[in-house]
């Protein structure tokens, strides 16, 4: 079934896409290979992604960063779906918050979400 919704999605964006002048283009592959050459091939100046707070997605973040660094583009990530980054919400040891009561309270005391950027 998730193939199948992958699949449909695909062919929507797709469709999307063609109706204003451009195309999907897929790769396989390591990221920290495949987005760069991909970057080059396109001539993009700049890649942007969402990030993911676990440690292996994290550390590909930072191999795609420096593989983008080093052919001169630009990169920028921006947070996910998260209401705060796990790192913002740590116990007096440093660890992750167990008890649901201490979590709230430190995420309201963070203050309100920063707005998304607007749209040009």
């Amino acid at each position: 079934m998730a193939r199948w919704w992958l699949a449909q999605s695909l062919r929507a964006l797709q469709k999307r896409l063609n109706a204003v002048g451009t195309s999907l283009l897929l790769r396989k592959g390591p990221a920290a290979k495949v987005i760069p050459e991909l970057a080059r091939t396109t001539g993009a100046d700049a890649v942007f992604w969402n990030e993911i707070a676990q440690a292996p997605q994290q550390a590909l973040a930072g191999q795609v960063t420096a593989a983008l660094n080093e052919i001169g583009v630009a990169s920028r990530s921006f947070p996910g779906d998260l209401l705060a980054a796990p790192a913002d919400i740590r116990n007096k040891e440093n660890r992750g918050l167990r008890v649901f009561t201490p979590f709230w309270r430190r995420v309201q005391a963070l203050g309100d979400p920063p707005l998304p950027p607007a749209r040009a």
